[in-house]
């Protein structure tokens, strides 16, 4: 499979502009740790951060800088990030929200980049800790996210994965039945000195930003639906 013929089924499953549905997939492994855990990751996240973008389509693949701020949102747990750098000799700037629910014990994702041009809705599949990044003897820590696009069959993959409390992964990728995994887009990143600000900070007023997360959370509703229910 090309990653051209990838991207298309990715375009494809969304619509026009519209996130596909999403369900818990099958067969994935659903314990979730507990709901401090899961905040204590969210809040090691906020911070001015600054790195490399890589970004692969149909056009091929481009490797450049990006500048992402990631804030408490609303209330401890919830993360809101912009960012802003480069792919193909063009500007890049996007959107995302990480959402924790104290009553599901369980994190959410939503997501826009202006390169795509398209929203997109997670939900959270499993959560993979191997050491800690907020104690001493810190490894990795990472929440993994998935949406299913029924129709098509097209798992697309979200995962935030603290490397240590200065380092982070953000990375999202695609898969056919059958085929290998695709990364679609993925930023490796390092945190900012206190005080210096990222190349995505002052985005988060950003209406038209706000307004594509608002677009995913109101599709959100068709969630967690089995398409095998009558």
């Amino acid at each position: 499979m090309t990653i051209a013929t990838l991207t298309a089924a990715v375009l494809l499953s969304m619509g026009a502009g519209v996130p596909p549905p999403i369900i818990a997939p099958q067969g994935m492994n659903t314990d979730q740790p507990s709901a401090r855990a899961q905040i204590q990751t969210l809040q090691a996240f906020v911070g001015e951060w600054e790195g490399q973008i890589r970004v692969t389509n149909e056009r091929g693949t481009s490797v450049s800088m990006v500048g992402l701020s990631a804030i408490e949102d609303v209330q401890p747990g919830n993360v809101l990030m912009t960012f802003q750098g480069i792919a193909f000799a063009q500007p890049i700037e996007g959107i995302g929200r990480l959402s924790h629910c104290t009553t599901e014990s369980t994190t959410v994702s939503s997501w826009y980049d202006s390169l795509s041009d398209q929203s997109l809705s997670f939900a959270q599949t499993c959560h993979a800790t191997i050491g800690s990044a907020l104690q001493p003897a810190a490894s990795t820590t990472s929440l993994a996210f998935e949406s299913l696009a029924l129709g098509h069959n097209l798992v697309i993959r979200q995962t935030l994965t603290l490397e240590s409390e200065e380092h982070a992964v953000l990375e999202i990728s695609a898969q056919l039945p059958g085929d290998d995994a695709q990364t679609l887009l993925s930023m490796d990143l390092y945190r900012l000195p206190a005080g210096q600000l990222s190349m995505g900070a002052g985005m988060s007023s950003n209406a038209g930003l706000l307004a594509r997360l608002n677009t995913t959370n109101a599709n959100t509703a068709t969630a967690n639906v089995n398409p095998d229910a009558e």
